[in-house]
């Protein structure tokens, strides 16, 4: 057998996380009083949305306080070790007509692997909602607060973000 056929090493080394995603709030809301849901979902998966519970506006501030868990898989390059790019988005939307549909309000997208570390670090982030519409740009400041928590379960621990 030749041995120059033989790769010495695996192009893209694989790393698997369970993370540990809390919603806290939304605030300075401009609403008044409507029912707000948030959607989460990891672009790089197929079957990965979950739902926040819906909940009021009270005193321009939604309170959710949920927890959503992923499992996620995280690829770098054996050579730079330097994590892939894995987008968690959080889309906010507003319950219109009793119920029946919603209106997309803004969204926020996470890059995950920025957060990976060894260990159980919990990590507290504050993020401007952005508008759908890029014609016009979101007019308020609404602060979607959220935490990480990234546990590594497989792979080297020797890697970059």
């Amino acid at each position: 057998m030749d041995m120059a056929c033989v790769p010495l090493f695996n192009k893209q080394q694989c790393y698997n996380f369970d993370v540990l995603v809390k919603l806290h709030s939304l605030t300075a809301v401009p609403y008044v009083n409507s029912v707000t849901f948030a959607k989460l979902r990891l672009l790089n998966s197929r079957s990965s949305a979950q739902y926040s519970p819906r909940t009021e506006i009270r005193n321009n501030i939604v309170t959710w306080n949920s927890e959503h868990r992923f499992h996620c898989k995280f690829k770098s390059n054996a050579e730079t070790t330097i994590l892939d790019p894995n987008i968690l988005k959080v889309s906010i939307r507003m319950e219109t007509k009793g119920g029946k549909s919603f209106h997309k309000v803004g969204f926020v997208s996470i890059n995950l692997p920025c957060f990976a570390a060894v260990g159980n670090v919990i990590n507290h982030r504050r993020y401007i909602l952005e508008g759908y519409d890029e014609k016009r740009k979101r007019q308020d400041n609404s602060l979607l607060s959220i935490s990480f928590c990234l546990r590594q379960l497989t792979g080297d621990n020797c890697f970059r973000t």
